[in-house]
């Protein structure tokens, strides 16, 4: 009676699913689950496909402004948005999105690059990312002049020629901010700087939040980089 009862089953089954599948005959069926995706993180669905990211960022107010894709596979795609969403993080800029196998795998936040809004966003960005984060390594310094300088401003007397001191020592690498944050979960990296990238000719400092999902981004690096080998041979 028991067997009976199970053969029922699975037949009901498999005329419902197709008997290809619960045989493992079909092409496309996988025993391999789904890679995990994690909670969004400022707003960003890592892990997700390109068309449900598309559709959470589109949720956020942003406008897709620039796709390149940076490989001949079509692997790899980086996506450019026109603005910041105000409820993520302080000040303007762009955002651009990786998708590495379908799947979005980094973020990075580029902001105006004021020592205001490094200020707002080092302030904000622990306390939005939440208790899962914390700061495991900071590379800071402020030149001895321009702390001198600053130190002796009257209360609310920072001005544009304060401001424009700070980026010069910045763009001169006399001033930099970068801090290393840490994942409690082992999952994310997270990176907040506000520095001179040493590109030629450089006229202002760079401010920027990266975030990414560890395993895919160290997988992404390895791609690129066979890519690389393949050409030079």
């Amino acid at each position: 009676m028991l067997r009976l009862l199970i053969t029922a089953i699975v037949c009901l089954f498999a005329s419902h699913c197709g008997a290809d599948e619960i045989l493992g005959t079909n092409p496309k069926m996988t025993l391999r689950p789904p890679a995990p995706k994690p909670a969004p993180v400022l707003g960003i669905p890592f892990g997700s496909s390109f068309q449900d990211a598309n559709i959470a960022l589109t949720r956020l107010g942003l406008k897709l402004v620039g796709r390149e894709t940076l490989d001949d596979n079509g692997k790899a795609h980086l996506l450019t948005f026109d603005h910041l969403p105000e409820s993520l993080l302080a000040g303007t800029g762009k955002l651009q999105i990786l998708f590495y196998d379908n799947r979005l795998i980094r973020a990075k936040f580029d902001f105006d690059p004021t020592y205001h809004n490094f200020l707002l966003t080092r302030e904000r960005l622990i306390a939005q990312l939440g208790d899962r984060y914390s700061v495991e390594k900071e590379q800071a310094q402020m030149e001895r002049m321009l702390q001198s300088h600053l130190a002796a401003l009257p209360k609310g007397g920072f001005d544009k020629e304060a401001e424009d001191k700070i980026k010069e020592s910045i763009v001169h690498g006399h001033t930099f901010f970068v801090y290393q944050i840490k994942d409690q979960q082992n999952l994310m990296s997270a990176a907040l700087a506000y520095y001179a990238t040493g590109r030629p000719n450089e006229k202002e400092p760079t401010l920027q939040v990266h975030l990414g999902l560890k395993q895919d981004s160290e997988a992404f690096d390895a791609y690129m980089q066979e890519l690389k080998k393949a050409k030079e041979r």
